[in-house]
């Protein structure tokens, strides 16, 4: 039996220049020098960090590809490439060398961690020290059990108790057990399968699933599997809106229900409770809003049939400022880069236009509004979303003038870019059917959706970067069941895509695997605009008569319960009294028996 510390590093690469060319051996060495970036050790063995972007430490290096093994602390030094050979050359002469071999990787296996000495027992083929029987840890205890014996048994207790099991370790989240534990429950609640299901994309399936069904008819589908998570789901009743929703637009724990009257209105998103609303007359008397989004997080931008873009602060709803009056046609659609303070619009004759804000106040500074170009080919109502790829920091800017047929526009800090048209190869040749585009984004990804309104599929593409340039990618189309109707609204978060459909049913889509895990049924209703967050979701109906020939509409809406936060007792001093309960006197003529009793 050979023990873990006698393997040396140049006992490794012994045996892996036997197995393996030079150019499969990869050397990692620790670099101490001072003023090098410190490396983040849980996003170099596991490619994930539980402070995502607010971690200190560099991710700039990832080996999880490897499969680490994650281990203890923070933070790491840096790494640099080292040569095997003449790490070996000196090591077999005795030469003391002032390095630290920190990896050592064959192929696509690791050879050597130096925090992990079983990897290089495995590779050299030698038996690890037997544990003694009771040190066996859980992990090891599942590990020696066969896959699918392992995964029946956690399921026998629950599916939700399963779930937080695998999660209870670290060591366990990556395992062989932990992920076929997801990828039964995933089939088990959608009746899909989908190979490679991370917990996170588990866990906002079922939470998105469950929310979607809340807020469009009332009742959860049954997915009552939540890993992490003991919240409930609120459902209030719905909120009457006086007119047409155009847009909502959800922000924290409220959300801003934009109305075709040009009325916004705020709502609590967990009780429907209308926490403030704008005059209708102060915003555009005689108009018809088209569309709506933020500048900023500061003011709202909405777009009418006139053309006229109106500003309206945010933050009480009180203050307006008209930007246009009037244009050669409506805008049809917005899009804003809170980054920029650039908001994009579109109109209905296909002229896409940069709005973009000066620095100072909101309400105050100067707006200046510039043509970017015009679209190649419009069929109907276009459709506008932006998306920022890694290998790019500016967003990317598309237009959809019709469900295959998309232009692009990136925003440089200049903003002199130019549109660029593009079409998907499975377009028809003859001129697509006259109707609205819409479109949604994910937000972390450079994958967008598009769909029609007269068409029965869904578009997914994607956006890569190559040489500085963009190119857009018709991934695939997605057909859906004709009885749905065709799409009226998108909206997308969490990886995951949900669409409205004029039957008055939805369905919830899948953004890594492109497949529908949820239908709800369609019921008297029928909806126009939604929302879709990773924590509520709100659905606004189409209007209806109400009394006395009054059409109006309603707000849907579905969120997570805030946590019970148990009310604290202040401590009280020592040289404070108690206060006294107050006496209680009876009146006299009701024969005063408090006082009485009290006098005994």
């Amino acid at each position: 039996m050979v023990s873990a510390e006698k393997i040396s590093v140049l006992q490794v690469l012994q045996a892996a220049s036997e197995k393996h060319d030079e150019e499969e051996i990869a050397v990692w060495l620790l670099d101490d020098a001072e003023g090098e970036a410190v490396l983040c050790r849980a996003w170099l063995r596991t490619a994930s960090c539980g402070y995502g972007p607010r971690c200190r430490h560099s991710h700039d290096i990832s080996l999880s590809e490897f499969g680490l093994r994650a281990g203890r602390g923070a933070a790491m030094p840096n790494l640099v490439k080292g040569d095997a050979r003449a790490i070996l050359f000196f090591g077999e002469k005795g030469l003391a060398q002032r390095v630290s071999v920190a990896f050592v990787i064959c192929g696509e296996s690791v050879a050597y961690d130096y925090e992990d000495p079983q990897v290089a027992l495995r590779f050299l083929g030698l038996n690890a020290p037997a544990k003694a029987p009771d040190s066996i840890d859980g992990q090891s205890v599942w590990s020696m059990m066969a896959t699918e014996l392992a995964i029946e048994t956690m399921l026998s207790a629950g599916a939700a108790a399963a779930c937080r099991a695998t999660a209870a370790c670290r060591e366990w989240r990556n395992g062989a057990v932990a992920q076929g534990l997801r990828e039964q429950v995933y089939k088990a609640v959608t009746g899909k399968r989908y190979d490679g299901c991370t917990a996170a994309q588990l866990c906002n399936t079922l939470l998105a699933g469950q929310l979607l069904s809340s807020a469009a008819n009332g009742v959860s589908p049954g997915w009552n599997v939540l890993p992490g998570s003991s919240k409930g789901i609120c459902t209030p009743a719905p909120a009457v809106l006086s007119g047409t929703c155009v847009a909502l637009l959800a922000d924290g724990e409220v959300v801003f229900a934009i109305l075709q009257t040009g009325e916004i209105r705020c709502h609590r998103a967990d009780s429907s409770q209308l926490l403030s609303s704008t005059p209708t007359q102060k915003i555009t008397k005689g108009r018809s809003v088209q569309c709506a989004t933020l500048l900023g997080n500061e003011a709202f931008v909405l777009g009418d049939d006139k053309g006229g873009l109106t500003l309206v602060q945010r933050d009480d709803l009180s203050e307006t400022r008209q930007l246009r009056a009037s244009a050669a046609a409506a805008v049809s659609a917005l899009v804003g880069l809170a980054d920029r303070n650039i908001v994009i619009a579109a109109r209905a004759d296909g002229v896409v236009e940069l709005v973009r804000r000066r620095d100072g106040p909101v309400m105050e500074s100067a707006v200046s509004i510039d043509s970017l170009g015009a679209l190649p080919s419009l069929h109907g109502m276009p459709a506008i979303c932006s998306v920022t790829t890694q290998a790019n920091a500016s967003p990317l800017v598309l237009v959809a003038a019709a469900a295959d047929r998309l232009s692009s526009w990136r925003c440089t800090p200049d903003c002199k870019s130019e549109l660029h048209s593009h079409t998907a190869s499975e377009a028809s040749e003859a001129a697509p059917v006259q109707g609205r585009c819409h479109m949604c984004s994910f937000a972390g990804s450079a994958v967008l959706v598009t769909a029609s309104n007269v068409g029965t599929a869904i578009y997914w593409w994607s956006v890569a970067d190559s040489a500085g340039d963009s190119l857009l990618r018709l991934d695939e189309v997605a057909k859906y069941s004709t009885l749905l109707g065709s799409v009226v609204c998108l909206s997308a978060a969490g990886g995951l895509c949900a669409s409205l459909h004029s039957s008055g049913g939805a369905v919830l889509w899948q953004g890594a695997s492109r497949q529908p895990v949820l239908e709800v049924p369609a019921l008297s209703r029928t909806w126009a605009v939604l929302a879709l967050c990773s924590d509520k979701v709100a659905i606004a109906s189409t209007p209806g008569f109400a009394a006395k020939g009054k059409s109006t509409s309603a707000l849907h809406c579905a969120a997570l319960a805030a946590p019970a936060e148990e009310a604290e007792e202040e401590p009280v001093a020592k040289d404070q009294k108690k206060a006294k309960p107050a006496k209680m006197f009876a009146h006299k003529a009701r024969g005063g028996r408090k006082n009485q009793k009290s006098k005994q």
